[in-house]
């Protein structure tokens, strides 16, 4: 089994999320913006958490680990077990055959599976992801899970991953293809450990309310949460507070996932 690079998180308290008066902050600097208002009032309020120490990768799971994976379990992933997958191509399409092995269904499928030992698996629901940290925990023997949300944004904070409130200029970049996209993984992966803002990131919690008095129709036990935002994501959703939810079964070539332990 492939060694992992963990990054030890210390004991501590956190501030995590973010306030009221932030949410008015963000709007007002980000006139452009096309993120609603109740995807910023589901990261308040701002509050303060304690967490135990913990482990966490540095970077995601790669093509290769995940390959492992499937060897020994003989694991069928989401989008294979239905025949498709989402792909963005000038806007988001179903796309049949496309998998966590083949996530774009063209020619760029080889050349992301040929660097699988440093490329981000992608084309992975949460599904997926929670089965292979179930596998890692049991082949390990070291409990493995996926991270929780505030586990995530303490990891972010640790590596200096600034808050949404100081990416609000930040332009979205254009991906117009999976062309673009494998040029822009490459660039993003150099020179930068942690792989943060490459993929949105699965963790293990359900999309709720951080407290009761904020309220969302789609809080409850219906999506899980991504994290850390992605190529095609805005500045503001790559901040270190935001919160994306799905489905646990969606994929597409911009999610992936990374691990914690516990030592």
């Amino acid at each position: 089994m492939e060694d992992i690079d963990f990054l030890h998180v210390n004991s501590d308290e956190f501030v995590v999320g973010i306030s009221l008066e932030n949410v008015e902050n963000i709007l007002a600097a980000a006139k452009s913006s096309r993120i609603k208002r109740e995807y910023l009032e589901a990261c308040t309020p701002q509050h303060r958490v304690k967490l135990l120490s913990f482990f966490i990768s540095k970077k995601l799971v790669t093509v290769k680990q995940f390959e492992v994976f499937i060897e020994d379990t003989c694991y069928v992933t989401e989008a294979e077990k239905e025949g498709w997958g989402w792909i963005w191509e000038g806007g988001w399409k179903k796309k049949a055959g496309v998998s966590w092995k083949k996530p774009f269904g063209d020619s760029r499928d080889f050349f992301y599976y040929e660097c699988k030992d440093k490329f981000p698996v992608i084309q992975i629901s949460w599904n997926d992801a929670s089965e292979y940290a179930k596998w890692l925990s049991a082949k390990s023997g070291i409990k493995t899970e996926l991270p929780s949300e505030y586990q995530w944004e303490a990891f972010a904070f640790s590596i200096g991953l600034t808050s949404m409130m100081e990416r609000t200029a930040e332009p979205i970049l254009e991906v117009k293809d999976s062309n673009d996209f494998i040029e822009l993984l490459e660039q993003r992966l150099q020179n930068n450990p942690y792989q943060n803002g490459i993929c949105w990131e699965w963790v293990y919690d359900w999309y709720k309310a951080y407290e009761p008095s904020v309220t969302n129709r789609d809080f409850g036990e219906v999506y899980k949460v991504l994290r850390g935002g992605s190529i095609l994501s805005e500045g503001i959703q790559r901040g270190r507070e935001f919160r994306f939810r799905r489905c646990p079964t969606a994929r597409s070539p911009y999610y992936s996932f990374r691990i914690v332990q516990y030592f």
